[in-house]
């Protein structure tokens, strides 16, 4: 289990990109659409096949009880999600049922601004209340991993989730071999330090106040 990609939410791709170049020195490359959910993303490399995925919605897609209407209704940007990939879901559907968590799996897939056809499974956790702290897991189902395309010049220094059960959490990431830090903390948020072309950074990423629709936690 290996550190895929941190999901940097906005409600305009363009204004959070500008925002990230003038943070970071880097300009996030077009990554394309996620195709019936309503979103668009761009992409910049964090070193060790990692990414930043900065996702927004997409004005040529219907935003109507989805992923992208989620997006549109965000006051600010903030770092959403974080995803890990592994071989086989197999080990990770099982620690998770040991946990008592359901979970099915479900395929996803975007389309390259050059036209290329990007396939991947994710599992689907049911009725869970870790919200951002449960992991996005998944599978590549076809080859070259998006990091491999994206701008470079960013490196990712540090993950750390806080959530008001840490501890649960903690638990959870040690059987799954998720790399990333938990710590305690009354609102459930992620925090990225990144280094880029101008130094170090902090990601700015807001408390958690907004909820999903279900079918996207």
């Amino acid at each position: 289990m290996k550190l895929d990609h941190l999901v940097w939410a906005s409600n305009s791709l363009e204004d959070a990109a500008a925002e990230f170049e003038r943070l970071s020195g880097v300009m996030a490359g077009s990554g394309g659409r996620h195709l019936t959910i309503g979103s668009r993303n761009a992409l910049a490399s964090l070193e060790n096949e990692a990414y930043l995925a900065i996702d927004g919605p997409d004005p040529l897609q219907e935003l109507a009880a989805n992923y992208g209407a989620f997006l549109a209704n965000l006051a600010s940007p903030m770092l959403w999600r974080f995803a890990v990939q592994t071989p086989d879901l197999a080990p990770a559907r099982g620690v998770l049922a040991r946990h008592g968590f359901e979970t099915s799996v479900k395929p996803g897939s975007r389309t390259t601004s050059g036209g290329r056809l990007l396939e991947w499974y994710t599992l689907t956790v049911a009725g869970h209340d870790l919200d951002l702290g449960m992991p996005i897991i998944k599978t590549w189902r076809t080859d070259g991993h998006p990091s491999s395309e994206a701008p470079g010049g960013c490196r990712l220094i540090s993950l750390i989730v806080s959530h008001p059960r840490a501890t649960d959490l903690k638990r959870l990431y040690e059987e799954l071999d998720v790399p990333v830090g938990v710590v305690e903390h009354p609102v459930a948020s992620l925090t990225a330090v990144i280094e880029g072309r101008f130094g170090r950074f902090t990601l700015p990423a807001a408390r958690r106040s907004t909820r999903a629709p279900k079918a996207l936690r």
